[in-house]
């Protein structure tokens, strides 16, 4: 990931309780959005195959910080977003391996909930 992109967006990249893993940062709309929903900021998670995506509008503060149990829960919270076809990471965007500290987390979280 490019330094100038680093400085302006977060992305977070976690391992699902499933053992799927996915990236999520946050959107700023457009200006001139003719759909109201669109108007506010949201999370995008997207699976690292891209054929999964969904939309957080209820955005926490410290997001970039929390746990990868707290941001699967998020995920899971999230409406399913439309897309017409693959989602794919922002540009020079690309996915790390999530941690092995994630990977055991995830592991024991399976089943959780």
């Amino acid at each position: 990931m490019s330094d100038a992109l680093s400085a302006r967006m977060a992305v977070r990249t976690f391992l699902a309780a499933d053992g799927t893993r996915w990236s999520v940062w946050r959107v700023e709309p457009a200006a001139g959005c003719s759909m109201p929903r669109t108007l506010i900021p949201w999370l995008a998670f997207v699976d690292e195959r891209g054929t999964e995506c969904r939309k957080l509008f209820e955005i926490p503060t410290n997001w970039e910080t929390l746990p990868s149990e707290r941001l699967d829960r998020l995920r899971r919270m999230a409406e399913p977003a439309s897309s017409r076809g693959p989602m794919w990471l922002p540009v020079g965007v690309t996915f790390k391996p999530a941690c092995v500290s994630d990977r055991a987390a995830g592991s024991a979280a399976v089943g959780a909930d």
